[in-house]
C-alpha cells in the first residue's frame, strides 16, 4: 500500500511550483502593465494604475489629456492623484497648452488641475516654469506660485520678453499675463544690435495681443546708460523702430544718465517730471508736467524739456519761447 504521506508530497511540490510561476506572471504584469488596474486599496472605489492616460472630453472633443507614471483614481468623486504628470490642454482661444511636473491633482468634475514641483507650462509662444500651478480649465486661467520664470515671444515685433516674479496669473482667453511680487525682467530686441530694456516693478501686466507691457508701483527702467524710476510705466513693443514713443513713465518720474562732454569729462544728468516719453529711434527723452533738469551745475525748467541720449543737448520749450542749451 502506498503511504498517503508519500502520495501528497510530490503533488505538494507541483502545486507550490505552479503558485511560484503564477506569482512571477503577476509580477511581470505589474511591471509592464499599461493603463491596467494593478492594485486596489482597502477602499473598493480607489484604484492605482501605472503608466496610465486620463482623457476628459468636452462636448465630444478632447479637452484635457494627462499621462501619469503612477495614477491613483477615486471613481466616486472622479479625483486623480498624479506622479510625474505630462499632458496637454486643448484651448479654443490660444491653441494647446502643454504641461508637466513632478506631482499633480486633477478633479474631473470641476475641471481643476494642480501641478507641483518643477512645473513647466508652454504653448506656441510662451514657456513658464514655477513651483506650483493651479489651472481652472473653465476660465482658462493658470495661477502660478513660487519662483515664476517666463519667456514670451511677441508675434508682432518678434521681441523676446523675460519676466520673473513670485506669482503670476496667465489668462489664456485674453492673451494676458499678470505678475506680482519682485517683478523683474528684460525685453530682448529681435535685431541683436539693438539694446535690451531692463525693468522692475511690484506688479506687471503683459498684454501680448496689444504688444504693451504695463508696470505698476516702484517702477524701474534701464536702457544703456539711462535709468528711470516712477510709479507707473508702459512699454510699447511695436513702436521701437517707429517715430513713436517706445516707453512712457508716469508720476514722480526721475531719469538719471551719465554722458561724456566735449572736454572728455563725465557729467551726471538728472531729470524730473510727472511724465516721460522715450523715443528710442530718435534717441531722445521728453519730460512734461513741471519738468526740471539738473545737468552739472546747471538747472533747467520749462513746460516741456527734451534731452538726448549720451549728448549734452537740452531743449527747453515753454509757452513763449524755445531754448536750446548746449555746454
Amino acid at each position: 500500500m502506498i503511504s498517503f504521506r508519500f502520495f501528497i508530497v510530490p503533488y505538494g511540490f507541483i502545486i507550490l511550483g505552479l503558485y511560484i510561476t503564477y506569482l512571477g506572471f503577476i509580477r511581470n504584469w505589474y511591471e509592464e502593465g499599461k493603463d491596467l488596474e494593478i492594485l486596489k486599496t482597502n477602499a473598493p472605489e480607489v484604484s492605482i494604475l501605472h503608466d496610465s492616460n486620463v482623457f476628459i472630453r468636452k462636448e465630444g472633443n478632447p479637452f484635457i489629456h494627462v499621462k501619469s507614471k503612477k495614477l491613483t483614481v477615486n471613481q466616486l468623486n472622479h479625483q486623480y492623484h498624479l506622479i510625474a504628470p505630462i499632458g496637454e490642454y486643448y484651448s479654443n482661444a490660444n491653441g494647446p497648452i502643454f504641461f508637466n511636473g513632478k506631482f499633480g491633482f486633477l478633479n474631473g468634475d470641476t475641471k481643476f488641475l494642480q501641478l507641483k514641483d518643477e512645473v513647466e507650462l508652454k504653448n506656441e509662444t510662451s514657456i513658464v516654469t514655477t513651483d506650483l500651478a493651479n489651472y481652472n480649465l473653465g476660465r482658462e486661467e493658470f495661477e502660478t506660485i513660487g519662483s515664476v520664470k517666463s519667456r514670451h515671444l511677441d508675434q508682432k515685433s518678434l521681441d523676446k520678453i523675460f519676466i520673473d516674479s513670485d506669482r503670476a496669473f496667465l489668462l489664456n482667453k485674453e492673451h494676458l499675463s499678470v505678475y506680482e511680487g519682485n517683478v523683474n525682467g528684460r525685453v530682448d530686441r529681435h535685431k541683436v544690435y539693438e539694446p535690451s530694456v531692463y525693468f522692475k516693478s511690484d506688479t506687471l501686466r503683459a498684454d501680448l495681443q496689444s504688444s504693451i507691457i504695463y508696470l505698476n508701483n516702484n517702477v524701474y527702467l534701464k536702457k544703456l546708460e539711462t535709468i528711470a524710476t516712477s510709479l507707473r510705466g508702459e512699454i510699447y513693443l511695436e513702436s521701437y523702430n517707429k517715430k513713436l514713443k517706445y516707453y512712457a513713465l508716469y508720476d514722480d518720474v526721475k531719469v538719471v544718465e551719465e554722458y561724456v562732454n566735449p572736454q572728455g569729462q563725465r557729467v551726471k544728468r538728472e531729470a524730473y517730471g510727472e511724465k516721460v516719453d522715450g523715443f528710442v529711434l530718435e534717441q531722445k527723452t521728453v519730460l512734461s508736467g513741471n519738468p526740471k533738469v539738473v545737468q552739472g551745475t546747471d538747472i533747467v525748467k520749462g513746460n516741456k524739456i527734451t534731452i538726448y541720449d549720451q549728448n549734452e543737448l537740452v531743449e527747453v520749450d515753454d509757452s513763449n519761447t524755445k531754448l536750446i542749451i548746449k555746454e
